[in-house]
Order: structure tokens, then C-alpha cells, then sequence
């Protein structure tokens, strides 16, 4: 089933048209790492993303937490990149 009619399914309500599809990076997570922010027929927009392959709300909270997550794991790579190109 695809994402749109599985969001629907959720949501008890016509998805207008999906806004974005956004990637999720999970620290120590196993798949659910796409996440959609659709607008309905109703004019009302929200976020889902996937739990153990079922669909779920993703709240603006959630969202900031897992950029938040990436932000430091990419800060983290970048320190490590720095460290190793300074011996070469």
C-alpha cells in the first residue's frame, strides 16, 4: 500500500496532496526513516512518519528532537573528519 492511502487510512480523512517527503535519521533505529507532512482536503496540514512500518503522527516536537539528534551526529562526524585530515 502506498504512503498517501495508508496516511488516509490513519488519518480518517482525504490527503489533498503530500507537501514533503522528508528523511529521518534514527540513532540506533531499525527503518522508519521517511516521514511525510501532507495537507488535507479540509485545508488542515500534518506530519506522519512510520513505527515498526505502521503509520503514526509525527508532531512539530518530534520533528525538531530528531533534527536535533542529526544536527549532533553530523556534528560529531565533522570532529572526526577534522581530527583525521589534521594527521594526514
Amino acid at each position: 500500500m502506498d504512503s498517501r492511502k495508508s496516511i488516509e487510512l490513519f488519518a480518517e480523512k482525504k490527503v489533498s496532496k503530500i507537501l514533503h517527503i522528508m528523511t529521518i535519521l534514527w540513532d540506533g533505529w531499525e527503518m522508519d526513516n521517511r516521514g511525510w507532512v501532507v495537507e488535507f482536503e479540509d485545508g488542515s496540514i500534518e506530519a506522519f512518519t512510520t513505527s515498526h512500518g505502521g503509520i503514526c503522527k509525527f508532531s512539530l516536537k518530534d520533528i525538531m528532537s530528531a533534527r536535533n539528534d542529526t544536527m549532533d551526529s553530523v556534528n560529531s562526524l565533522d570532529k572526526a573528519i577534522l581530527l583525521l585530515e589534521r594527521k594526514e
